[in-house]
């Protein structure tokens, strides 16, 4: 897959996921810290929404909703990318005084690992 690189925020996110998975919320906290300038509630989240729309889209990350059985914790979300996207910015829209909602959860797929891992710098030896 010839995808473009991801920046440097983009590509800090998708650690997050390469990690463990990560609810929308987290995502979102994540970037706040990343760009402080990103003071604004609705700029943040459609500035996440649009990193993580970019990020299913080229299949570097897959997106989860809580299972009710415990064996299996995580089940995929049904529908596209721009659906999906919708759904994560109204969760985190709606209410903003009150915790957002992580409905959403995601974890870096083996193509996400692969990029990750060949974008990250590389510690000098």
């Amino acid at each position: 897959m010839d995808a473009d690189p991801l920046d440097q925020t983009e590509l800090t996110i998708l650690g997050h996921c390469v990690e463990d998975y990560c609810g929308s919320g987290e995502l979102l906290w994540a970037l706040q810290r990343l760009v402080p300038s990103l003071s604004n509630r609705a700029v943040l989240v459609r500035r996440g929404v649009s990193i993580i729309a970019k990020l299913l889209g080229a299949g570097f990350i897959a997106v989860y909703v809580r299972s009710p059985d415990p064996a299996v914790p995580y089940a995929p979300a049904e529908g596209d990318v721009d659906t999906l996207a919708v759904a994560i910015e109204r969760d985190h829209l709606v209410s903003p005084d009150d915790a957002p909602k992580q409905t959403y959860w995601f974890a870096a797929t083996p193509s996400g690992v692969s990029m990750y891992f060949a974008q990250r710098p590389q510690p000098d030896a």
